[in-house]
């Protein structure tokens, strides 16, 4: 790896961190900043359009999960997306590679489609799945 590095500074060269971004020069103001500009460009342009919209949305979803039937996820199903996996994927957080649940214990496969299951009956998404939401149909 450390060759890697060498190459590439090499080729482009070591560049300094900026000292100023818009005006200020302490990593507090500019993290404030940024923050602020990103926060301004994540706002509906048309505040009427998406209340609309979210109403909308939810009355049609509203029920969504009463209905769930939960003998959807089998245990079949869950085994045929585990031996789709890649097994040369990287380790994630957790340290877990993809080898670790093709080649586990059977049993796994039937406590992942239990928990499978009960994540969708109870419109859970954990944080760890990337979104920052505990519910599904939470606003």
């Amino acid at each position: 790896m450390n060759r890697f590095w060498k190459s590439w500074r090499a080729k482009f060269g070591q560049k300094s961190p900026a000292t100023m971004i818009d005006g200020r020069n302490d990593a507090k103001d500019i993290a404030d900043r940024f923050s602020s500009v990103f926060q301004d460009a994540c706002v509906p342009n048309f505040l009427q359009l998406h209340n609309d919209m979210k109403m909308q949305f939810s009355a049609q979803y509203m029920h969504a999960g009463e209905n769930f039937d939960d003998k959807s996820i089998t245990v079949d199903l869950v085994n045929q997306c585990i031996e789709k996996l890649n097994k040369r994927k990287a380790p994630g957080l957790d340290d877990l590679t993809p080898k670790h649940i093709i080649f586990a214990h059977p049993f796994l496969v039937v406590h992942l489609s239990l928990l499978f299951r009960i994540l969708l009956k109870y419109s859970i998404v954990p944080d760890s799945f990337g979104y920052g939401v505990v519910g599904l149909y939470h606003w």
